[in-house]
C-alpha cells in the first residue's frame, strides 16, 4: 500500500510542476501589440478589406508583416482584456451577430493559456473566438475543445 501512495504522490508532484511550468509560459499581454494566429488555420486575424469601421468583420488571412494584423491587448482591473486595432476599434461579440466584428466599445475577454496556445472567451456570453477555415471568418461559438478555438499570440 505504501508504494501505491508514493507513486500517486510522485504523480501529483509531477502534474503540479507541469501545470506551474505551463502557467509560467503565459505572456504578460497587457498594453502590448501582438499578431493573433489561429492554431488551426495558421492564419492571422485581420480586419476585412483593412477597413477600420464599426461592424466590419474580423477575418483570417495569411500572416504578414502588416500593421493591420496587430492587435493591442489591454487588461482591466477585473483581469479581463479588450483587444483593439491600432486605430482603437475593439473586437466585439454581439448577441445578434454570428461574426466577430469591431466597434468603439468592444467586448471584454478572458484569455487563458492552454498547452502552447490561448483561448479567447467573451466575458458575458461565455462564447469563444473561433476560426472557421471554410469561410475565413472568425466567429463565436460555445467551447468545443478543438484547435479552432486555440490562438497563438506572438510579436
Amino acid at each position: 500500500m505504501k508504494i501505491i501512495f508514493k507513486n500517486k504522490f510522485k504523480f501529483l508532484v509531477i502534474s503540479l510542476s507541469f501545470i506551474l511550468s505551463i502557467n509560467s509560459m503565459a505572456m504578460n499581454l497587457d498594453g502590448k501589440s501582438y499578431k493573433v494566429k489561429s492554431k488551426f488555420s495558421q492564419e492571422c486575424m485581420e480586419l476585412e478589406n483593412n477597413k477600420n469601421i464599426d461592424g466590419i468583420k474580423v477575418k483570417q488571412y495569411p500572416c504578414q508583416n502588416d500593421i493591420n494584423q496587430e492587435f493591442l491587448f489591454k487588461k482591466n482591473s477585473d483581469g479581463y482584456y479588450t483587444i483593439a486595432t491600432k486605430n482603437g476599434k475593439k473586437l466585439t461579440l454581439k448577441a445578434e451577430s454570428f461574426y466577430i466584428t469591431i466597434s468603439t466599445k468592444g467586448s471584454l475577454f478572458n484569455i487563458k493559456l492552454l498547452e502552447d496556445a490561448y483561448t479567447i472567451q467573451e466575458k458575458n456570453s461565455k462564447e469563444y473566438v473561433t476560426s472557421n477555415v471554410r469561410t475565413g471568418d472568425i466567429i463565436k461559438s460555445l467551447q468545443n475543445n478543438q484547435y479552432n478555438q486555440m490562438w497563438i499570440i506572438q510579436k
